[in-house]
């Protein structure tokens, strides 16, 4: 019969019935529903309804340690009696002797004791209205404990082994004698007793030595609150919601709806946590079951959750809401060393437009090269939008024209920008004969004799290069290097009678667009 009776009770504990709520079934004890057979309300016409135990922060209790621990306040499942200031609490065994055990035997139990309803009661409790005593508020130095452990358990029986019954009825007025059939609220307990200086009881039905659990009314199961994933939204409007990535310095409203199995919402409270440092609570309203925690989050990567405790915690289970991540990008980059165009505006000449130093991480540059209004890549190779080159060779179309670059800074922010001042680009250095110049100069070649045609040689130049070249042929006589009279503008001179015992000699011009020319002059011949 035992064994039959706790799965009972479990089975009614899955159906989560509040105690205020609960109906029994009457009829035979192998047919009762969730309460005990001895105090099924069939067979217990006196019975007013079920009281619950409560710790003074409002929770309510179904076990514990000691016997004592129910003490603290206990509440009737209705309202007493107009008036009623005074209460009786009393303890009892059921008395299995009867044919049906409907009954309970109080000769064994101690004298019943008055105690005011509402001593030291917390104001969570006592604003319900309904009647609240603290049940250690015995006279004569007894307490729950006291009478409890003071009664002689009935072993005869295994369904009654270690039950007790506590039972309250309202008194009525002070100085007034009111009975309405002696009606008494009840709850029923099992308790293990604990260890004696002697005798350590053994384990019973899973309570150890000491250990008392609620069997009546059946202790409300736990129901499983639930915290949706926090959505969020700009604070400025609230329906509003925030993608990833969001902007940088952007308000962010955390929000989460707390509900419960039963469709209520539950009192409590909403911890917000972002990668698991607590950012605070929010602001929980317990009617909307929304909470709200509002804040300018750092610059990158957030994982945000939720973290719900219930003030019921007897009915309600705290719960974590799932993550919800969010990417806050930078500012867009600033300026802390500006750009500069860095070498020597000459074509033929590398420059470089230097990026400077900015604000950030996870920079990419780009630039943006201008030849006088149009924007230009290196190398001469046409028009561009942006460009990863940072230098280049100057070419010779560039000359004497106006050369500036761009800047681009780049972050998961933004782009910002800073044009260097522009440069004026040169002509590139005049060519020169390579050496050694002795051999590589330009030279006359031909029979130097008068009539006979000779050749200008122009020489090699450094650096190599397509070139055009320009002659100019000069005579002097010897020692007379000033007196010269040009003769010709060609590559190829036929000496004439004039030349016979002169000296000629040449000029070799190279000419290279977008360059400075290169003059060379060759060894003087005397003409026969």
């Amino acid at each position: 019969m035992h064994q039959r009776f706790r799965a009972v009770i479990v089975s009614a504990a899955a159906l989560s019935v509040a105690a205020a709520s609960l109906v029994f079934a009457s009829g035979p004890a192998t047919s009762y529903t969730g309460t005990p057979p001895w105090t099924a309300d069939g067979y217990d016409t006196s019975a007013k309804g079920t009281l619950s135990f409560y710790d003074a922060s409002g929770n309510q209790i179904t076990s514990g340690s000691d016997i004592n621990y129910i003490a603290d306040y206990v509440m009737a499942s209705s309202a007493p009696r107009a008036n009623a200031t005074k209460a009786t609490f009393s303890v009892a065994n059921p008395d299995h002797a009867n044919v049906i055990p409907s009954t309970w035997a109080f000769s064994d139990a101690k004298s019943n004791y008055r105690f005011t309803t509402a001593t030291n009661v917390p104001t969570t409790i006592s604003s319900t209205g309904f009647p609240f005593s603290k049940l250690t508020e015995f006279p004569y130095g007894f307490n729950v404990y006291d009478v409890a452990t003071g009664n002689t358990f009935d072993t005869s029986s295994d369904s009654y082994t270690n039950t007790i019954e506590l039972r309250m009825k309202d008194s009525g007025i002070p100085g007034q004698v009111v009975d309405d059939g002696s009606k008494y609220w009840r709850a029923v307990v099992e308790y293990n007793r604990p260890c004696d200086q002697n005798t350590c009881p053994p384990v019973y039905d899973g309570l150890q030595p000491g250990e008392w659990r609620q069997l009546f009314p059946v202790p409300p199961v736990k129901v499983e609150s639930t915290v949706t994933a926090p959505t969020m939204a700009l604070s400025s409007a609230p329906g509003t919601p925030v993608t990833s990535p969001a902007a940088h310095g952007t308000s962010v409203q955390l929000s989460v709806t707390v509900g419960s199995g039963d469709t209520s919402s539950p009192a409590g409270s909403v911890e917000f946590f972002d990668s698991g440092i607590d950012l605070g609570a929010g602001t929980f309203t317990s009617g909307t079951g929304v909470a709200t925690f509002t804040f300018v989050p750092d610059d990158g990567n957030h994982s945000f959750t939720a973290q719900f405790t219930p003030t019921d915690g007897a009915t309600y289970n705290g719960s974590s809401s799932s993550a919800t991540t969010l990417h806050v990008n930078q500012a867009a980059p600033a300026r802390t060393l500006s750009p500069s165009v860095t070498g020597t505006a000459k074509v033929g000449v590398a420059l470089t437009c230097a990026r400077g130093t900015w604000t950030g991480t996870g920079l990419t540059y780009r630039y943006k090269w201008f030849l006088g209004a149009s924007a230009v890549a290196f190398r001469d190779s046409g028009i561009t939008a942006l460009t990863t080159d940072s230098s280049g060779t100057l070419p010779a179309s560039y000359a004497t024209k106006s050369v500036k670059c761009t800047v681009y800074a780049t972050n998961d922010g933004g782009t910002s920008s800073f044009s260097p001042v522009a440069k004026v680009v040169a002509v590139g250095s005049a060519p020169t004969i390579k050496a050694p110049s002795t051999t590589n100069r330009p030279k006359i070649t031909g029979v130097l004799k008068v009539t006979k045609v000779l050749t200008a040689k122009s020489g090699t130049w450094s650096p190599t290069a397509t070139y055009t070249y320009t002659y100019v042929w000069k005579r002097y006589k010897a020692g007379k290097a000033g007196a010269t009279v040009t003769v010709s503008t060609r590559s190829t001179y036929k000496a004439v009678a004039a030349d016979k015992g002169k000296y000629l000699f040449v000029t070799v011009t190279a000419k290279r667009t977008g360059y400075a020319n290169g003059v060379a002059t060759s060894l003087p011949v005397k003409i026969a």
